[in-house]
């Protein structure tokens, strides 16, 4: 108690001074509460949303010059904040603080026993676990260093990665008395969650949400925001067996990724980095109540967001998030719990990954500050900084931007996963893209599994099918898609306009997303765990319509690279290979880095295919693909299985 008073006067200090004027809380008035909660479980249709709140890297220093004290009373802050709010929070620890004595004595007289926290283990490490094991510290930027090959467990051996688990987990035990039921960091390997769950019991993880090339890690593909259960061999695919099934429910960090926005927000800087959103957790204010609403907006098995960041990045508006939070659940509108409480009941109910919506029916372009990737004027800077050789596409790029990714109009976005795919849809005020579609298959292998990473990045794939930031091309004025067309006597085609969707999730596996066409008619899209079906229909809806799949650019890994063959080639690592009437073939080769091909692991190269069980698929030029119904609808079977070829 003594230690606990001694901190107070520092931790209302740090709260105070943490705090700006956009950063407020936003409650619901009390003579609104009751239409709130009505429209909430109309919506949700009663299903759970649950929000975990996660401070993902607890670390006691960062460099040699970085003070630890500060880490330390931002900490305790930390700890504060959730005794105040009454919020369940999973802590995860580096190695770091788990030796140093002045965080261990203060986790075990505070952490240990407190049911409200959740002790677990951050899979980053830093220079005194990599000595403790006997090896050699690669970090040049002090005891502690951010590049994957250094400070994760995908840079070291098989039998290594286990050592450094022992350790880990020994001095864990020390402090806490008992393991991590959690285990995660900016970026996981499979082998090492695959060896925690088998020795330690470790149930769930957590990940960065979707990133090209961003920071040091490059993860694209995996359901965006509903947790996933992971496959055996690979950590990025949902398991579509209980056999190949690692029993641990997967997580995405900082609230995930925003629906709208953040996906297509490195379109004009590819191939250098996706632009990250602004975390939930240091935004809150309307921003927060948009993206709390939009948890309740047709969830299917779980609404679910874990709102956090990293000890040294809390913002000013974590008592303010909190505070909405706290209201929301004290209303009944949603449950706060940690990362395994959620987890132990998730993979209780569902062993194999759901299917999970994630819509935003709603803006939120008017809620926050636009972070680089939007704004011409900070992508001209980034290339004027980064990308001089280019002067003539980067003009392209930026007098383009605004004009073929205007922010400024209104936006709606749906997103449904389940273990076999995942697929966005987008609305930019009338225009409709179907701008992402992803796979997955339990057999394909990460990287990593058994070799070592060379290189300072890692890169998690799943398997593309339309890749809405990959493929587009700001340069040339053109955003890659599936669209719904109307294809005239003379063979040329014309997208279909639409109105505002409507979302229908009839049971806990299905999504039907319905909209007008301002040419008459309605469209109807379907998601099933193992396809998705299109119609179009009504007697003023166009005869003659089809879905025109575009491309305007190969899918590019590296920027002005010569990469050796082992590497594959550096354009289209990913690309539509034949196309027959019933088939759509891919030919993939996902690169193993971004930013040092000439040490990267070598890649392997598949093939797999989308079917058509109603329609057929031709190809009427370059970089097009027209899917033409049969009986009026089109069927994408998108169960699939990825063919080693090399």
């Amino acid at each position: 108690m003594k230690q606990t008073r001694r901190i107070a006067i520092p931790l209302l200090a740090l709260a105070f001074c943490g705090q700006s004027a956009f950063s407020q809380a936003v409650l619901i008035p009390p003579d609104k509460i009751d239409r709130v909660k009505a429209e909430w479980a109309e919506k949700t249709h009663g299903r759970p949303v649950v929000v975990n709140w996660l401070y993902m890297t607890v670390r006691s220093n960062v460099s040699k010059q970085a003070s630890g004290d500060y880490m330390y009373f931002r900490f305790h802050y930390m700890v504060n904040l959730a005794r105040m709010y009454k919020i369940p929070t999973t802590f995860m620890f580096e190695h770091q603080t788990l030796v140093d004595p002045r965080w261990r004595n203060f986790m075990k007289m505070v952490i240990k026993d407190d049911p409200l926290f959740e002790p677990a283990m951050n899979m980053q490490f830093g220079q005194e676990l990599v000595e403790e094991a006997g090896l050699k510290w690669k970090g040049e930027n002090g005891p502690w260093d951010p590049h994957p090959s250094v400070s994760y467990h995908s840079g070291y051996d098989p039998k290594t990665r286990e050592k450094l688990v022992d350790l880990y987990m020994a001095d864990f035990k020390e402090v806490f008395g008992r393991y991590p039921k959690t285990a995660g960091a900016w970026v996981v390997d499979t082998y090492t969650l695959r060896y925690m769950k088998e020795k330690y019991g470790v149930i769930a993880s957590a990940e960065c949400p979707d990133q090209w090339r961003t920071d040091l890690y490059t993860l694209w593909g995996a359901p965006q925001n509903t947790p996933y259960v992971v496959s055996r061999n690979n950590a990025y695919m949902p398991a579509q067996t209980k056999e190949n099934s690692l029993g641990i429910a997967m997580f995405r960090m900082t609230g995930g990724a925003e629906p709208i926005h953040h996906y297509e927000g490195g379109a004009a800087t590819y191939p250098f980095a996706s632009m990250q959103m602004p975390a939930l957790f240091i935004s809150a204010g309307r921003y927060a109540e948009w993206w709390l609403d939009m948890l309740g907006e047709m969830p299917l098995s779980i609404g679910s967001i874990t709102p956090g960041t990293e000890t040294d990045w809390i913002g000013p508006g974590a008592e303010d998030l909190a505070s909405m939070i706290v209201q929301r659940r004290e209303l009944g509108m949603l449950r706060t719990e940690t990362i395994s409480q959620t987890a132990e009941k998730f993979l209780e109910e569902y062993p194999l990954t759901p299917a999970g919506g994630y819509n935003a029916l709603a803006d939120c372009n008017d809620t926050f500050e636009a972070p680089a990737g939007w704004k011409p004027t900070e992508v001209e800077n980034y290339f004027n900084l980064a990308v001089k050789d280019r002067p003539e596409e980067n003009a392209k790029i930026v007098s383009n931007l605004t004009k073929v990714l205007d922010w400024r109009k209104p936006h709606k976005a749906t997103w449904y996963s389940s273990r076999y795919y995942r697929c966005g849809l987008v609305w930019s005020e009338n225009d409709f893209r179907l701008r992402d579609l992803y796979l997955y298959d339990e057999d394909v292998a990460d990287s990593y599994l058994t070799q070592a990473s060379q290189a300072r990045d890692d890169v998690y794939m799943a398997m593309p099918v339309m890749d809405g930031m990959q493929w587009s091309s700001i340069a040339d004025g053109k955003m890659a898609g599936i669209r719904l067309v109307e294809v005239k006597p003379d063979g040329t085609r014309e997208p279909l306009k639409a109105g505002a969707p409507k979302l229908d999730t009839p049971d806990n596996k299905q999504m039907v997303v319905s909209f007008p066409l301002t040419a008459g008619g309605d469209a109807r899209i379907t998601f099933d765990e193992d396809a998705a079906t299109f119609e179009v229909s009504g007697s003023a809806a166009p005869r003659n319509w089809a879905m025109e799949l575009t491309w305007h650019r190969p899918a590019q890994a590296f920027w002005n690279k010569i990469t050796p063959p082992e590497q594959g080639a550096n354009l289209d690592f990913f690309k539509i290979s034949k196309v027959e009437p019933q088939v759509l073939t891919y030919t993939w080769s996902p690169p193993t880095t971004l930013h040092q091909p000439e040490i990267g692991l070598a890649r392997t190269t598949y093939n797999y295919a989308v079917r058509a069980a109603a329609g057929s698929f031709s190809q009427p030029a370059e970089r097009v693909v027209l899917i033409t119904p049969a009986s009026g609808k089109v069927k994408l079977e998108l169960a699939v299985k990825a063919k080693q070829i090399k």
